[in-house]
């Protein structure tokens, strides 16, 4: 189910008291595209992350998070921000498993 990578860049793993850790990467896909990863998961067991994929160029294709705005939407916090029509829509999509799968469909890597 994964994407052949160009490379990975683990840019911060750190391992708390417990299960609570922050986790940062860079992937560099085949296609020249980039997916950089931000998960944490606190010591109260509330989690944040960001996934942010963007072109060779450094353009936005999309953006997945849980930052606490756009409440309108049915799954806040849970969003995604469309890098080419520039809105905001609901999402269910919240691992990096679930990101590189919606990455790997949009490029015809099935």
């Amino acid at each position: 189910m994964f994407l052949s990578l160009y490379s990975l860049s683990c840019l911060r793993w750190k391992q708390g008291f417990g299960a609570n850790y922050e986790f940062r990467a860079a992937i560099f896909l085949r296609d020249g595209s980039e997916l950089y990863v931000k998960d944490y998961l606190y010591q109260d067991g509330t989690r944040k992350y960001a996934y942010h994929w963007q072109t060779k160029e450094g353009q936005n294709v999309g953006r997945w998070d849980n930052s606490p705005h756009w409440a309108n939407l049915r799954t806040f916090p849970h969003h995604f921000h469309n890098g080419k029509s520039l809105s905001v829509k609901s999402s269910n999509i919240r691992n990096l498993e679930s990101v590189l799968g919606y990455i790997r469909k949009q490029l015809g890597w099935q």
